[in-house]
């Protein structure tokens, strides 16, 4: 996945539930996850790893247990690949550097002149990553 820097929806879901699958495997029900994307979109393009890099990020700053269930879904809302997890922080800080995020926008500036959009709330962090047509 690497060698190009965009890749269709259809490979990224691919990939990112193979991802959730295993950490499913890792977390049993202290991992909720879904994924409810319309066909139609699966040809349009995102940055390659970006929904992985999300998942990941979630798992990474969230508490996961049987208690309190960590939830990720992957949709599409108008255009855009949103990536939504509920909001309950570590209470071990985990020292976040930023660079994943910073080279995710970095890379739509430069592949599509677009912007994701990043938004936290007091109970969910949600990402919205516009999704790209080729050309």
């Amino acid at each position: 996945h690497q060698d190009k820097n965009l890749h269709l929806l259809r490979d990224e879901l691919t990939f990112v539930k193979s991802y959730m699958d295993l950490q499913q495997i890792r977390f049993g029900r202290s991992l909720i996850t879904s994924i409810a994307i319309d066909d139609k979109k699966l040809d349009y393009l995102i940055p390659t790893l970006s929904l992985q890099l999300l998942v990941e990020n979630a798992i990474k700053h969230n508490k996961v247990t049987v208690e309190k269930p960590l939830s990720i879904s992957i949709k599409e809302e108008n255009g855009m690949i949103v990536v939504k997890n509920t909001l309950q922080l570590r209470a071990e800080s985990l020292k976040s550097t930023g660079i994943g995020l910073n080279n995710l926008n970095a890379r739509y500036e430069m592949l599509a002149s677009l912007k994701p959009i990043f938004l936290k709330s007091d109970k969910e962090y949600i990402a919205k990553l516009p999704l790209i047509q080729e050309e």
